[in-house]
């Protein structure tokens, strides 16, 4: 696969680089983009748009803003469809600044959010990135936001908690992450986070400085887990201990059996759940649930309790008011 590179007028360096991909999000990408123009910033950024040939109004809008806003945007439009995960390394090759955030086109950016993770990496060196808390959108209205975290946490803990953050939400030290994108090989967001955790500590702000849509993106249509598993393996090569490892495979195959679950997709169920009690014969709850695997008329609506109480709870817990 190649993709021609377009010149761009030089501009002084900048301190931060937004890397955003897109592809038919003519609903979003706009509100997406000036919500990051409009941070107020006391450094230069630059903001790298990878419109994977659009077929819908797409490139218009971002062909519009980047006439308004020309020293800032870059706007590349790949004369064919490269997939999500070429387009996302491309525009992260792309980065200039000492560090870069990305954002999905069809999420935006709270105020405040660039200057504040700017100031976090500024000022804790042992960081290689930093995430942040996300309001969650969906079907235009607001239904909560996600996890909290430790201010810092090590490789460790990111194995055994992921996800714990969102990709829209991180900013990382472009030296210490530019190596992870020079590759073909496909992989997900969570392999970054390893890479990167394998080279510092992983800083988080409880506080939400982003918006995620909910239920779009190749994650809400793909079975992702030998991507997962990627990610892992990188993992276990930085020196990840053997029971971590696999309690993280469990816990990964678990999870995706759950929403196989949810979709009332059986067979995917029995094959995720068979593998997630594989890695972690020692969890009470993956037992629990695979002995109950066969038990069609009481498994999925245990699930589906669960899932609800467990939302209930994390509403009662999280009492913000999102904006």
């Amino acid at each position: 696969m190649t993709t021609t590179t377009p010149s761009f007028p030089e501009t002084p360096r900048p301190k931060v680089s937004v890397c955003v991909v897109t592809y038919n999000q003519e609903n979003t990408i706009e509100k997406c983009l000036l919500s990051i123009i409009e941070q107020a910033c006391f450094f230069d950024i630059e903001i790298i748009v990878g419109d994977d040939c659009s077929t819908d109004r797409t490139s218009v809008i971002i062909g519009e803003i980047n006439s308004r806003y020309p020293s800032i945007v870059k706007h590349i439009r790949h004369a064919v469809n490269i997939g999500a995960f070429a387009n996302y390394r491309f525009v992260h090759k792309m980065a200039t600044g000492d560090y870069v955030a990305h954002c999905d086109g069809d999420d935006w950016m709270l105020p405040g959010k660039l200057a504040k993770q700017n100031n976090f990496l500024d000022n804790n060196v042992d960081c290689s990135m930093v995430a942040h808390r996300m309001n969650l959108h969906k079907d235009d209205r607001f239904i909560g936001a996600t996890v909290e975290a430790p201010r810092k946490f090590d490789l460790n803990y990111l194995v055994l908690n992921h996800p714990c953050f969102l990709n829209s939400s991180i900013m990382y030290r472009r030296l210490l992450g530019a190596h992870l994108f020079f590759g073909e090989q496909d992989f997900i967001d969570f392999y970054v986070y390893v890479g990167l955790g394998a080279s510092g500590l992983i800083g988080f702000v409880n506080e939400s400085l982003g918006v995620y849509s909910v239920g779009s993106g190749i994650s809400s249509s793909r079975n992702l887990m030998s991507y997962v598993n990627a990610a892992i393996d990188l993992a276990a090569s930085y020196g990840v201990n053997s029971s971590d490892i696999a309690l993280a495979r469990a816990k990964q195959y678990f999870s995706y059996s759950i929403s196989m679950a949810v979709r009332n997709d059986k067979l995917e169920f029995m094959k995720n759940i068979e593998i997630a009690k594989k890695w972690g014969a020692n969890s009470d709850k993956i037992l629990l649930i695979y002995r109950l695997r066969n038990c069609d008329g009481v498994i999925f609506p245990l699930i589906r309790a669960y899932l609800y109480l467990s939302l209930v709870k994390k509403k009662f817990r999280d009492k913000h008011v999102y904006q």
